[in-house]
């Protein structure tokens, strides 16, 4: 295995140990690559950061609930997987919510949580 700049092995996640998925309520995707990022909002005021870069996708939630994504991004990594080689820190959103799927209690539609523009 090479040295990543992450804690865990690829996958790990202690079952049992997370009481119910968290339900997002908004999604943001703040970065597209090197590193895709992801901030989001859950049902219960909690945060959530997901970041894929050098091919380690990492969860993290914030402990309470808050407003400030920093929260999240010092959390517990509640969710690691390998998907990609060393150098790799692009990914969709599509291919981030499949490999979440079992995380979170994902909406049926993207949310951006952006505001509409075109309205």
């Amino acid at each position: 295995m090479t040295d990543r700049p992450h804690s865990g092995d690829a996958g790990t996640r202690v079952p049992g140990t997370e009481p119910k998925r968290p339900k997002v309520v908004e999604s943001l995707m703040t970065c597209e690559a090197c590193p895709s990022q992801w901030e989001l909002k859950f049902a219960d005021g909690r945060m959530g950061y997901i970041r894929y870069r050098w091919g380690w996708l990492s969860v993290r939630v914030s402990e309470k609930p808050t407003s400030d994504v920093y929260d999240a991004v010092g959390g517990s990594e509640i969710f690691g997987e390998e998907c990609g080689d060393y150098f790799d820190g692009l990914m969709g959103d599509a291919e981030m919510r499949n490999r979440t799927a079992n995380v979170f209690d994902w909406p049926a539609a993207p949310s951006t949580g952006a505001p509409n523009h075109n309205a």
